[in-house]
């Protein structure tokens, strides 16, 4: 009766820590990133550009550009390819100083890497003259993956002008935008594109406040303190389903396993011959498990190597602890004839340490969950 009463303890206590690691999961995965501030129209645009000007010195050109996105994917955790039209809208006002063009200052530029072609140019009325380009670049930038599989990407392509070290700052060219709620809707990239285990969220544009610490050699740079860069921001959010599968679910099997190996730990001299129980096949079973968790988890850090530890390796630190678990259970068992611990695990069989098991794991698991990514 009493080895009946502890197990159902055991089953409703494991069933609530499930839920609500569920619950937690499931508050990630719908969570989404807050903007704070955003450009979606020409008047905010005239306003964070007065707070730079102030002065006739500071006094800013401006060029009205714009961009869209047709492909990206990830080379590696801190190097994504990007390709798609930037353009931009000259007008006959502008300093004969200045030339059309962009500068993407975070691409790496090799002859495989970047490439700026121009591909159409057109004088519009009132003799505006309109440039496009088709760009193809490699952009380096820190990502933050401590919270892998529920992490959210917010990937800042900036832009300078072709005469960077001028007055010349670029602002988005709304006009050419067709949708009619820049601040609700994503605009600037293929409803089509293929984002490999993410979804689109959001796409706006910002000024980076960008100060340096040299003029880089030009006597009237005016870009030293908190000048406006122009920036493109994409939003993504992970698709939590494929992480899962491919990390999480193969560690609930090992786990499983590991509770049946741990249930064939038997003091009946009939029982254990029927499952041939001995101390051996257990430690031999728990290498086996481990051996097989190290080949995932060292695959998972090869793809995060320049990443602290990421949320879904808790999991497999929590597996190596549980395999030392039913490791020591199993041999404290057989050896441990006196004393304390050789009561506890005698006590009906080895049942207190059999239905401490999964509580024991998902207490654990709800704890660096809520301590990892839960706010």
């Amino acid at each position: 009766m009493i080895r009946r009463k502890i197990f159902l303890f055991s089953l409703l206590l494991s069933g609530g820590l499930i839920t609500l690691l569920a619950f937690q999961w499931t508050h990630e995965a719908n969570d989404q990133e807050k903007v704070e501030f955003q450009l979606h129209n020409a008047e905010i645009v005239a306003q964070e550009l007065r707070r730079y000007e102030k002065s006739e010195y500071t006094k800013l050109v401006t060029i009205p550009t714009g961009i869209f996105i047709e492909s990206f994917f990830f080379e590696n955790p801190v190097v994504f390819n990007i390709t798609g039209i930037i353009w931009q809208k000259w007008s006959p006002d502008l300093p004969d100083s200045l030339e059309p063009g962009f500068v993407l200052p975070e691409k790496i530029e090799t002859a495989d890497t970047y490439t700026a072609d121009l591909i159409y140019e057109k004088t519009l009325d009132g003799g505006e003259k309109l440039y496009g380009w088709y760009f193809e670049a490699h952009i380096r930038q820190a990502m933050d993956y401590t919270q892998f599989p529920f992490d959210h990407k917010k990937i800042e392509l900036r832009l300078l002008p072709k005469q960077w070290q001028s007055n010349a700052v670029l602002v988005p060219d709304f006009d050419s935008y067709l949708k009619k709620d820049l601040l609700a809707d994503s605009f600037g990239i293929d409803e089509r594109i293929i984002l490999d285990g993410y979804n689109l969220t959001e796409t706006y544009f910002d000024y980076l406040r960008q100060s340096y610490d040299t003029n880089f050699g030009f006597p009237d740079y005016v870009g030293s303190d908190e000048y406006p860069e122009l920036i493109f921001n994409i939003h993504l959010q992970r698709s939590v389903s494929n992480a899962f599968i491919i990390y999480l679910f193969p560690i609930i099997i090992v786990l499983l396993l590991l509770f049946g190996t741990m249930l064939t730990v038997t003091s009946d001299a009939q029982k254990r011959e029927r499952m041939d129980f001995n101390i051996s096949m257990i430690i031999a079973s728990c290498s086996a498990l481990f051996f097989i968790l190290v080949l995932a988890h060292v695959e998972l850090r090869d793809r995060f190597i320049t990443s602290p530890i990421v949320y879904i390796e808790y999991f497999y630190l929590l597996s190596y602890g549980a395999i030392f678990y039913v490791a020591a259970n199993s041999y404290l068992f057989c050896e441990a004839r006196s004393g304390m611990i050789g009561k506890l695990l005698a006590f009906e069989d080895n049942l207190l340490a059999k239905a401490a098991f999964w509580p024991s794991l998902l207490l654990a698991a709800n704890f660096f969950t809520y301590m990892s990514i839960y706010d």
